[in-house]
C-alpha cells in the first residue's frame, strides 16, 4: 500500500524573519505592561508588530498570487 505523501513547503527568508520580529515586538509589550504598566512602549510596540503583520500579510497575498 502506498501512502501519498502532501507537499510542505519550508518557510521563506520572509516568514523566519516575520515570525522572529513578531516574537521579539510581543516579548516588548510583555515588557512594558510588566513595567508599571510603560504604556506608550507597549502601545508603540503593538502598532509597529500591526504594520509588520499588514505588510506580511499583503506580501502573502502577492505571493499567492504567483502561484
Amino acid at each position: 500500500m502506498h501512502i501519498a505523501r502532501e507537499a510542505v513547503a519550508r518557510p521563506s527568508e520572509t516568514d523566519l524573519r516575520h515570525s522572529k520580529e513578531s516574537g521579539e515586538r510581543q516579548e516588548l509589550v510583555h515588557k512594558s505592561l510588566a513595567n508599571n504598566f510603560d504604556t506608550p512602549t507597549a502601545m508603540r510596540e503593538l502598532q509597529l508588530l500591526v504594520r509588520s503583520t499588514n505588510a506580511y500579510m499583503a506580501w502573502i497575498k502577492e505571493e499567492s498570487v504567483r502561484f
